[in-house]
């Protein structure tokens, strides 16, 4: 014990190295100790900080797996196994280290958010029903107190509404939206929220509506200068762009074409995403083809090709621009 007390006393004077040092000495002279499992534990920690993946997750397996380590150490040596495994995105070891802890620890202080990384592990791989299924769970124990100001449960009403449409489950979508806002009004997620409102409303062909969902993005503080809010920008221009596909009358056809114009050059020129940047230049183009402005669509495809040679949009854009040329030339 008095070991374990000078180790603590080096770390509370930041003096990390010595105190580990002092950690080795008691596992050397104290083998026996109840106190060696925490030593353990601790100089795992020191691997883990020190960017040491491999050597800090074999310390973590053997005191999980250890029946003389003390209860509390190996279901931390478990979350931090989950946490290692998600920040690598190896799903399946996440997985498989979030189920032994929520079956050896079924009232751990760690199982809600473990929980959430089993969910996130599925939503990765592309398993959406399970995941909506373990997040809607989650959703229903926002309200406890440890979870209030818990820093990643935002994360739960992100993926839930994000699940809830690619499963085409619309309603759930702007419900989460809903629930999201009242619980947490300030939060600096919501506009990943009203990401996956915007495009389950697209999918509704309920344009006006998806318009005001994005627009929430590229205006809030916290979405606003982000990808996200690039790409609710471009989405935008394309709910116009899809929206004048399917009107009839010609006049309000082409004011949309118009309308979808100016928001794909907004992608354009005010962000720095050239993943947004390029396809909104395309989809200008094509919307100068729908208007019968062909020499525009030339000088947009070539832009295009000289501004982002590498993208794919670049490859997509010269044999449209061959076309547009000869419809140019008569």
């Amino acid at each position: 014990r008095l070991l374990n007390e000078w180790a603590a006393m080096h770390s509370a004077a930041e003096n990390f190295a010595r105190g580990d040092e002092v950690l080795r000495l008691l596992i050397q002279l104290t083998p026996d100790s109840d106190l060696v499992d925490n030593a353990k534990y601790s100089l795992a920690e020191s691997e883990l900080v020190a960017g040491k993946l491999d050597a800090a997750k074999t310390q973590f397996i053997e005191l999980a797996a250890n029946p003389k380590s003390d209860p509390q150490v190996q279901q931390d040596a478990l979350f931090q196994l989950v946490s290692i495994e998600s920040n690598q995105k190896r799903w399946d070891e996440v997985r498989k280290f979030c189920r032994e802890l929520l079956e050896k620890f079924p009232a751990s202080p760690h199982r809600w958010e473990t929980q959430f990384r089993a969910a996130e592990a599925d939503f990765q791989t592309t398993r959406f029903q399970p995941a909506a299924d373990a997040l809607a769970k989650l959703k229903e124990a926002r309200n406890q107190p440890e979870l209030k100001t818990a820093a990643w449960f935002s994360g739960v009403f992100v993926m839930l509404a994000e699940s809830n449409f690619r499963l085409k489950q619309y309603d759930a979508v702007a419900a989460t939206a809903t629930e999201f806002r009242q619980w947490s009004p300030e939060s600096p997620f919501l506009h990943e929220v009203d990401d996956s409102l915007g495009r389950s409303l697209i999918a509704q062909a309920k344009f006006a509506e998806a318009r005001e969902a994005f627009s929430r993005v590229t205006k809030d503080p916290a979405g606003r200068r982000t990808p996200t809010a690039a790409k609710c920008q471009f989405y935008i221009a394309e709910s116009y762009f899809i929206q004048a596909e399917a009107e009839r009358d010609e006049a309000m056809k082409s004011s949309l074409f118009g309308k979808a114009l100016q928001e794909y050059f907004k992608v354009e020129a005010l962000y720095k995403f050239p993943e947004w940047q390029a396809p909104a230049v395309f989809q200008a183009a094509a919307c100068y083809e729908k208007l019968n402005q062909w020499k525009e669509a030339v000088k947009t495809y070539d832009g295009l090709i000289k501004d982002y040679p590498q993208n794919e949009y670049s490859a997509k854009a010269k044999p449209r621009m061959e076309a547009a040329r000869l419809k140019v030339s008569g």
